[in-house]
């Protein structure tokens, strides 16, 4: 009988580890979607991050691509490269006395024209380093 009763303890045991796991998991994602809106990159070196994730998600996990100076990067189809390279001149310019911060990059970015851009158009190469 004492097995029994271990056995039941430790399947409602596992099965409130599962649910602990489960609340953590869905916890985590809401709560780490709302920190990535509400937190604007920041950091001088964003834009390496953002290449590099990008490279690895396309199966770049050792940097292959380079170009005729030696400089390891990665091909950004052009739409993509047309968005980072918004975001890079805001990373890089400077910020005045009238910079109201990124909710305005944000409207400026979603109001401006996305240009024609072919759909064949050849990738770009942009280095790790960013620019």
């Amino acid at each position: 009988m004492a097995i029994l009763d271990y056995g039941a303890v430790a399947w409602e045991g596992g099965r409130s580890r599962l649910n602990a796991a489960a609340t953590f998991a869905v916890l985590s994602l809401l709560l780490g979607t709302v920190i990535i809106l509400v937190t604007p990159p920041r950091g001088p070196d964003e834009t390496a991050h953002f290449l590099r994730a990008y490279g690895v998600a396309q199966g770049d996990f050792v940097p292959a691509a380079r170009d005729a100076q030696g400089r390891s990067g990665v091909h950004l189809p052009r739409r993509l490269h047309a968005g980072f390279g918004f975001f890079e001149n805001v990373l890089v310019g400077e910020k005045t006395e009238t910079w109201s911060g990124y909710g305005q990059v944000f409207k400026d970015y979603f109001s401006r024209s996305p240009g024609a851009l072919e759909h064949d158009a050849p990738p770009v190469f942009v280095p790790y380093g960013g620019g």
